[in-house]
């Protein structure tokens, strides 16, 4: 469906995927005007809040890609004292449902498919470049959860990014706040140390659970020329 947004350079739409079982997933989507196909970043979000403004998603148009962003409700549970099983299976199942959906849309190149989130979107991100072998690049800053057994938290482990860390043969760029009290940098650890794919740290000692600008543009560079040789 046509979004009310226009340029002479870009179509908004928003897509609605629909399952065999009638359950529904909604997504903005963005991507250069023209029939062919582009490189497309799957875009997530944190768990506290909505997705990203079409504003902010307009940036990824400039090199030339095109975007899908899963609408899914905030939730705020704390999953550092009980995590949420079912909201976070829940939320690992649509956003493969969101990855493999967009694959079949008409303008994706099926080729250069990358993944971004930041908090738990970024998690959302490492699990699709895990488990979609389409996913070639993906960008992660601050995901989580990162690692429930360095929490004290057993039993939990098949629902944190650590375990599906290497599981990944995506390139991926890794980006870690150092003052971040929501997704500890101990848990950003375990997942950069069981990464076995090509991979980049980036650590910004000054910052929270926040959106980082040098990340940001660090991460553009990497979408479009993937991680410098040694």
């Amino acid at each position: 469906v046509p979004c009310p947004v226009s340029t002479p350079t870009a179509e908004y739409q928003t897509v609605t995927f629909v399952s065999d079982d009638g359950a529904t997933l909604s997504a903005r989507y963005i991507r250069p005007v023209g029939n062919k196909r582009v490189p497309t970043v799957l875009m997530f979000h944190d768990a506290g809040r909505p997705v990203r403004g079409w504003h902010h998603m307009t940036r990824f148009l400039a090199p030339g890609f095109g975007v899908v962003a899963p609408e899914a409700e905030p939730f705020r549970e704390d999953w550092k004292v009980q995590p949420a099983q079912a909201a976070f299976r829940q939320r690992y199942l649509d956003a493969l449902a969101v990855a493999k959906a967009a694959l079949a849309l008409p303008w994706v190149d099926t080729g250069r498919v990358y993944t971004f989130g930041e908090g738990f979107g970024g998690g959302l991100a490492l699990l699709a470049a895990s488990l979609c072998p389409a996913v070639s690049r993906c960008a992660a800053l601050n995901p989580l959860p990162g690692d429930f057994a360095g929490l004290g938290l057993p039993g939990y482990d098949e629902l944190d990014a650590a375990n599906f860390a290497p599981l990944c043969r995506a390139e991926v760029l890794l980006g870690t706040c150092l003052m971040d009290e929501y997704a500890p940098p101990k848990g950003q650890a375990a997942i950069y140390n069981r990464l076995t794919c090509p991979k980049q740290w980036k650590l910004y000692p000054k910052y929270v659970h926040e959106r980082v600008n040098f990340f940001e543009n660090q991460m553009l560079c990497f979408f479009k020329d993937g991680i410098p040789e040694a």
